[in-house]
């Protein structure tokens, strides 16, 4: 009675050890945590949706793909949502999150102010990071080799925008822009569509 009750025991500690899947079954592919940090809340909330709905359906198209292959293991992508508030101190310490608390390798979503902020801990920690638009010159370059941006420098974004307009739209009448930028470090541009 005592052998039964001891094989029982051991039977049951190798199941619960196994997670449920059954002795002998292949395991599962693993996780990989992703922050997905971006303005959930205040002015820029709108943007900030979107960038998440946007990550969050990348996500689910690579996991409905088997997920990504790294160094021959596979896994699955989890997104870690947490709000930045388009704010550097807010930015800051939702990175601090990610990386610290929560162990991620990956975060994207984070754009001007709480860009700046985020990086301010991802660069150091060697956390991959994808953010929309460095709001500054400093933040692109050899030293931030952890950083990627979807968009350049706001500046050239218009410049894009305008040879866009240009090329497709050939016949439009000539307008003129007046921007401003957000960082007192470059000029106000101003660009001429001919």
């Amino acid at each position: 009675m005592k052998r039964a009750a001891l094989i029982g025991l051991v039977v049951a500690v190798i199941l619960i050890m196994e997670g449920g899947r059954g002795y002998g079954q292949k395991a599962g592919p693993k996780t990989l945590d992703i922050g997905v940090a971006t303005p959930l809340t205040g002015p820029a909330a709108h943007i900030g949706m979107n960038m998440k709905n946007a990550i969050l359906m990348a996500i689910e198209d690579q996991n409905a793909q088997g997920g990504v292959r790294i160094a021959g293991e596979t896994y699955v992508l989890n997104p870690i949502i947490l709000d930045t508030k388009k704010d550097a101190a807010v930015g800051k310490s939702v990175a601090e999150e990610l990386v610290y608390g929560r162990k991620v390798k990956v975060i994207a979503g984070p754009f001007i102010d709480d860009a700046m902020g985020a990086q301010s801990v991802t660069e150091p920690n060697k956390i991959i990071a994808f953010f929309v638009s460095p709001s500054t010159p400093d933040m692109t370059g050899p030293s931030k080799p952890y950083s990627f941006f979807v968009n350049g420098l706001i500046p050239q974004l218009f410049s894009v925008g305008a040879a866009y307009i240009q090329k497709f739209y050939p016949n439009a009448k000539k307008q003129r822009l007046n921007l401003c930028t957000v960082s007192i470090n470059m000029h106000p541009t101003q660009i001429i569509l001919r």
